[in-house]
């Protein structure tokens, strides 16, 4: 049965996120939900594809009717939709510290009683209210570790090749589907670790992981939805290296590379992610004042002040020697100041060294800001 980390054998528990599935690499998944909508609709995302609701197992297309069937004021199958929707976020990584005994409980009441559309079986929707309410918390993140879109890597947003490839532990599933071929994780890193060199199949391949890990995460397929339809249809049967040894002329691929490029890119689409882009902003702006007004007053801060102007532009000497003497506030030491260090009281990182103040002022919010 799967539910309590004391009971599962195919549920990764605790509240690192570490998976203990063995059909799922090694690796650290992260520790939260997906609602029951995004499990229905991204059936290759499952880290598992049996379930055992009550004392009977079921497989992942019964599971997949029972998650698309209307409730129709029957309990059974709110409650089987839920506690499916608890056991893949589990089986996921996610935390069922606080749910363990709930799903003890619903597993004894369905017991041997089958959903439909699998069954005719009903229960009233009264008997099972408290148990699906306490599931729907966990799921959508009112209780437990929280929703995997709050993840702030996550999002209605575009990641690159590059991070998906440096931040495995990001990844919102395990395994996705390319042509007809169905990659594990682990593949899937190998692929994104190659250099394409000239064939084009690993190039789109690479980049269609990560638009469809992008997804995953959030993103809205909508300007891409029927360009991954043809990208698939277009590599169907090929595997590309190191997995296989299919390849692609670069120009056969080129028009695809530059739509899934573009996604990807921010041009068309949700946009490329930012980490916290107002935090980004505040502390580029908080960095910009303090280098502006050390380099403006010199008092006690000379040295820092100077230093940013004179290296805004690569060290220039009339600006960096009168901003951190801060003699007077002479109009060359001003304006030298305000024009490469971004001064306090208006180009907040418009010039290059207030783009490199903020940079280093807000570099923990700035590191995800193009990734």
């Amino acid at each position: 049965m799967l539910g309590a980390c004391a009971m599962a054998t195919a549920v990764a528990c605790g509240s690192s996120g570490t998976s203990s599935n063995p059909l799922q690499p090694t690796a650290a998944y992260p520790n939260c939900t997906e609602t029951a909508d995004y499990w229905r609709d991204n059936p290759d995302a499952w880290p598992i594809t049996t379930i055992t609701l009550g004392a009977l197992p079921y497989s992942q297309n019964q599971l997949l009717q029972i998650l698309a069937q209307p409730t129709d004021d029957n309990g059974l199958v709110d409650l089987a939709q839920a506690e499916t929707t608890a056991k893949l976020n589990i089986a996921e990584g996610a935390d069922d510290s606080l749910i363990s005994t709930v799903m003890m409980q619903a597993d004894a009441l369905i017991d041997m009683l089958l959903p439909p559309p699998i069954g005719v079986d009903v229960l009233p929707q009264a008997a099972t209210a408290t148990l699906v309410a306490a599931l729907d918390d966990f799921n959508t993140g009112a209780a437990g570790p929280g929703l995997c879109k709050s993840n702030p890597f996550h999002g209605n947003c575009a990641q690159s090749v590059n991070f998906w490839l440096e931040n495995p532990d990001a990844w919102p599933v395990n395994s996705l589907t390319l042509g007809s071929t169905k990659y594990p994780k682990g593949q899937l890193r190998q692929i994104l670790s190659q250099d394409p060199d000239d064939n084009g199949l690993l190039l789109l391949e690479q980049l269609e992981i990560a638009v469809k890990l992008s997804i995953a995460a959030g993103a809205d397929d909508g300007d891409v939805a029927d360009l991954l339809q043809q990208v698939d249809a277009f590599i169907d049967g090929l595997v590309p290296p190191p997995v296989g040894a299919d390849e692609l002329p670069k120009d056969a691929t080129a028009d695809l590379v530059a739509a899934l490029s573009a996604f990807l890119d921010g041009d068309v689409g949700p946009g490329i992610c930012r980490l916290d882009e107002d935090a980004g902003t505040d502390a580029g702006e908080d960095a910009s004042t303090d280098a502006g007004s050390d380099a403006s007053t010199g008092d006690g801060g000379n040295s820092d002040g100077g230093s940013d102007a004179s290296t805004g532009d690569g060290g220039n000497s009339d600006g960096g020697s009168d901003a951190s003497t801060g003699d007077g506030g002479s109009d060359a030491g001003n304006n030298d100041a305000s024009t490469e260090n971004g001064d306090a009281s208006s180009d907040a990182g418009t010039g290059d060294a207030g783009r490199d103040a903020s940079a280093d002022g807000g570099s923990e919010s700035d590191s995800g800001i193009t990734l």
